[in-house]
């Protein structure tokens, strides 16, 4: 295995070890009624990024607006840098099944080099409540010019 692959690999067993050894695995509270959802939730984003032997540290935010409770409507933003550096900005079209969140979207990859290449991104989370706030670990595959580059993470969020 190649060491930028190897290096990535370790990372990312350390991000899910370190995920979910702190984040309680508590249920959230259901009303007789169902759960509740917010119309609204912003996130902070930690996370690494792969793509072929090239590794990055990616820092980012996002937004979403919830247009049913199994339909939001969002945007992020990320800065990738490491082995690369890039921006990535974006629309995300999610479906969401208890805890789980499915997410498609547009975007725009822009290297700062003059370089701007549409993106779509495909992606998968998992939430867990903890208090007032939301921890969720992502990953997402970008798929940007033909050549695929994968994000694991985790978001901090709060609904509102």
């Amino acid at each position: 295995m190649p060491r930028n692959s190897f290096v990535f690999a370790r990372g990312s067993l350390i991000l899910l070890i370190g995920i979910f050894a702190t984040v309680p695995a508590v249920q959230a509270e259901e009303t007789e009624h169902g759960s509740h959802h917010h119309k609204n939730h912003v996130g902070l984003f930690v996370g690494l990024t792969h793509e072929r032997r090239e590794n990055g540290f990616a820092l980012g935010v996002d937004y979403a607006r919830r247009v049913s409770d199994s339909f939001s409507i969002g945007a992020f933003a990320e800065r990738t840098w490491g082995d690369f550096n890039f921006d990535v900005y974006g629309l995300s079209f999610a479906y969401h099944v208890d805890r789980w969140t499915w997410i498609i979207g547009p975007g725009i990859e822009d290297s700062r080099l003059g370089n701007n290449e549409r993106l779509w991104r495909l992606g998968v989370g998992y939430s867990f409540d903890v208090g007032e706030a939301t921890v969720t670990p992502n990953f997402y595959i970008d798929i940007v010019d033909g050549e695929q580059v994968y994000v694991l993470g985790v978001a901090l969020g709060r609904g509102f």
